[in-house]
């Protein structure tokens, strides 16, 4: 029986490019690898994670520097909280607002973000700061949390 590293190590083929080892086998938006009891499912750049640089505590995410989710070169990812991870979006532009999305979206600078992810008060107040509804200041905050 072959061992996860074993089987990990087929799955993926190196660019030579852009250094991203990228994931040839099979995922949705990011690559998937059955875990060690064959059934479960586990995002690809999470066990290159595990496999290469160790546990991942729980609260984190395995978040990439590369921008590429298919990408599961360890030196390419980093652990962060689900606010890190919507704060690395919005200071890269990845976030809806910079794909056509809603208005609300398009009005929000990076900083905005973080500082809507970070203020105390009631979320109509910050929202009229931001001249953008409550429901959008309560969505930016659930995703900063996970949630």
């Amino acid at each position: 029986m072959r061992t996860l590293l074993q089987r990990f190590e087929n799955k993926y083929t190196p660019e030579p490019n852009s250094g991203c080892w990228l994931w040839v086998a099979s995922g949705d938006r990011y690559g998937s690898i059955a875990k060690e009891d064959g059934r479960t499912l586990e995002a690809a750049h999470r066990v290159a994670w595990r496999l290469f640089c160790g546990a991942i505590p729980d609260g984190l995410n395995v978040l990439h520097t590369c921008d590429v989710t298919y990408c599961v070169n360890p030196r390419h990812l980093f652990l962060g909280t689900q606010a890190d991870n919507v704060a690395d979006m919005a200071r890269k532009r990845r976030h809806r607002a910079h794909r056509g999305w809603p208005l609300s979206w398009q009005k929000l600078s990076s900083a905005d973000m973080q500082t809507i992810i970070k203020a105390d008060g009631r979320h109509r107040e910050i929202a009229n700061l931001f001249g953008v509804t409550r429901a959008r200041v309560s969505q930016i905050k659930r995703a900063a949390q996970g949630r």
